[in-house]
């Protein structure tokens, strides 16, 4: 009998909704608000990927009636009782329906702020290192906006509070960690090892980074020789080697390294060039944001596989990116390489919600940034590692030694062509590659950058921000909080 009232009140809903359009009373408006506000978490959880309009978000949480929150189930059930004492509950299913489908333009029950006993729980349990708490009521995302806020991930052994800074929406869970070569290779460059995890109130929407990987190679077999022994010396001192790898393309390494190590037995759908994360690589490198197709001393690339799986008798789809640049530098008969494999990042959603989401994977990974500070430091230890190991190298291979003071001249290059910017035009250009464009706050003149694929947005005063496509929209009056909105600031030519 629940479930029968249940479902009626799902209907119900899309019917008042549909009236309430033209000429809402205030029983029925209150109505409606009651339950957008107890089934807001269920429709942003069940159906992330559902447009909103028409009762499309009412018709999703329908088919997902015996998961809904039992804040939602009762809020529905209240609902079917008030409104179907002069109705059956086939006739009001038939004309809930109907009218919600005539109403293409509405919005949809789950637009509105809510939280239910699920939200409650997930906010408790994600408290972690550089976790803040969600407003108590807000959905993280929908058809025009994005609701999120800003982490930042601290680097205890370095006593730096904020290394890093991520973006996620305000409901998901976060966990971010730095560790001391952590990641899969024993290199210096690889020392400060930054991993990120990040994932929806229901679990069912993750984020992933991982370490970088840098390897080393060489054209002259007894230059691989000797990097392959001192590999071999180190993990006898129980150290991490810098691994001896042959240079292969962004595709090849997902194949060979990534799937098969962190993703055995899901299934490849393809893989494919990313050039979207190589021009952010190219920008990070400086170098022009388009190969000419020459093969310089610097060769980058970046691809992403798809890749779907079953879990829990569900279907998921996922995104697997790398982006990988090799310098080169000359010795003896050949060439010694220098890699990095960055950007080593996944995204899984239910299947047939991971391309919808695309543009909230685009805004996560590509606003994660390293405080200047802090990469400068971290920066300068691996440099002055390098060195020392150049003065060890020359005592036994002159090419080796070589590469690594190379190596740390390079670090130092990219150390301050990401902090450069003096130069506006370069600026705008280098925000454009990374997706992210400056707004600035009037009352403070305080200045954030944020996603470009969205031009408006708003502060709430609690490290939350919307940002909209619609430039309609506004937060204030349906959202929880008071919004200042943000100017943006276009950079001068």
């Amino acid at each position: 009998m629940k479930r029968a009232v249940m479902l009626f009140g799902f209907f119900t809903i899309a019917a008042i909704e549909s009236a309430a359009a033209d000429q809402p009373s205030a029983a029925q408006s209150a109505l409606l608000n009651e339950v957008r506000a107890a089934c807001q978490a269920d429709a942003q959880n069940l159906c992330p990927g559902v447009q909103a309009g028409g009762g499309r978000i009412l018709n999703c949480l329908a088919q997902h009636k015996d998961a809904v929150s039992d804040a939602c189930k009762q809020a529905l059930m209240k609902a079917g009782q008030a409104q179907g004492q002069a109705q059956s509950p086939v006739q009001d299913q038939s004309q809930g329906q109907s009218q919600s489908q005539s109403q293409n333009q509405k919005q949809d029950a789950g637009q509105s702020p809510g939280q239910s006993p699920g939200q409650a729980r997930a906010q408790a349990q994600g408290k972690s290192q550089g976790k803040s708490a969600p407003s108590a009521a807000a959905p993280s995302t929908s058809d025009h906006y994005l609701l999120m806020k800003r982490m930042q991930i601290a680097d205890p052994g370095n006593n730096v509070p904020a290394a890093v800074d991520v973006m996620i929406p305000t409901t998901w869970q976060f966990q971010g960690s730095i560790g001391v070569m952590s990641g899969m290779g024993g290199c210096f460059a690889d020392l400060e090892s930054v991993s990120i995890h990040a994932q929806s109130a229901d679990g069912s929407i993750v984020f992933e980074s991982m370490p970088d990987f840098t390897f080393q190679y060489a054209d002259d077999p007894n230059t691989v020789r000797t990097m392959t022994q001192e590999g071999q010396a180190f993990a006898k001192g129980n150290l991490k080697a810098c691994p001896v790898m042959p240079p292969q393309r962004a595709a090849d390494f997902l194949q060979k390294q990534i799937i098969p190590k962190f993703h055995a037995g899901k299934r490849v759908i393809s893989v494919d060039p990313y050039p979207e994360f190589d021009q952010l690589l190219r920008q990070r490198l400086g170098l022009p944001l388009k190969d000419s197709g020459n093969q310089g001393p610097v060769r980058t690339d970046a691809a992403r596989a798809r890749l779907e799986y079953d879990r829990d008798g569900r279907t998921f789809e996922q995104w697997v990116t790398v982006a990988e640049w090799m310098r080169l530098y000359p010795a003896g008969h050949g060439n010694v390489y220098d890699g990095h494999a960055i950007m080593m990042m996944s995204f899984s959603a239910p299947k047939g919600q991971l391309d919808s989401n695309e543009k909230l994977f685009k805004l996560i990974a590509f606003n994660i940034a390293h405080e200047p500070d802090w990469d400068a430091k971290v920066n300068k230890m691996v440099g002055t590692l390098y060195r020392q190991q150049q003065v060890e190298e020359a005592k036994r291979s002159q090419a080796i030694a070589q590469l690594q003071q190379h190596v740390a001249d390079t670090i130092n290059e990219v150390t301050a062509n990401s902090m450069r910017g003096a130069n506006q035009a370069a600026f705008g250009q280098d925000q454009i590659t990374r997706g992210v464009q400056t707004f600035r706050n009037p009352q403070t003149g305080a200045t954030f950058e944020l996603s470009n694929l969205h031009d408006h947005a708003w502060l709430n005063g609690t490290n939350e921000y919307v940002m909209s496509d619609d430039p309609n929209f506004n937060p204030n009056g349906q959202l929880n909080g008071n919004w200042t909105s943000l100017q943006p600031v276009r950079p001068q030519p």
